[in-house]
């Protein structure tokens, strides 16, 4: 799942018992990519990141799409 804006902010969550409060999703094997410049520009970095998400450039996740032939769907 790439996220991207402010949907970044939730990779970078954590749950009051110090858990991620996407657990569920993690659990189903589910892995996010963060887009690295809307991380960037809310003040955080890849430190910050949990173990489930992995920095992206908008190069790279453009280019993993398309090997992937993903389906685009948005939600605003």
């Amino acid at each position: 799942m790439l996220l991207l804006q402010d949907a970044v902010l939730l990779a970078t969550q954590r749950s009051a018992g110090g858990g991620n409060p996407l657990e569920q999703v993690l659990r189903e094997g589910i892995r996010f990519l963060v887009l690295e410049d809307d991380l960037r520009l809310r003040g955080f970095g890849k430190d910050d990141l949990g173990e489930s998400a992995q920095p992206v450039t908008y190069r790279a996740a453009i280019r993993r799409m398309a090997e992937a032939g993903t389906i685009v769907k948005g939600c605003f």
